[in-house]
């Protein structure tokens, strides 16, 4: 099984994903939160994971944000 490509790149996903929008200056932030939590959770390439970077506040559907989590699909 192969991991999903943010495992292992996990800067250049989000600046793909996020750049350019509100959420831009928060990639390190997610980046690191994503390093040092998230990423130990990784099971199956299906799982989606979550990364708790804000508050209840911070949501953009469009960019699978919601009440400060990011979703990152497999």
């Amino acid at each position: 099984m192969n991991p999903p490509t943010y495992l292992l790149n996990t800067d250049t996903l989000l600046k793909d994903l996020l750049g350019g929008s509100k959420f831009a200056d928060e990639i390190p932030l997610i980046t690191e939160v994503f390093d040092k939590t998230t990423k130990s959770r990784f099971v199956d390439s299906d799982q989606a994971l979550y990364v708790k970077f804000g508050g209840l506040r911070d949501r953009a559907p469009e960019l699978n944000i919601k009440s400060g989590q990011l979703k990152l699909l497999g």
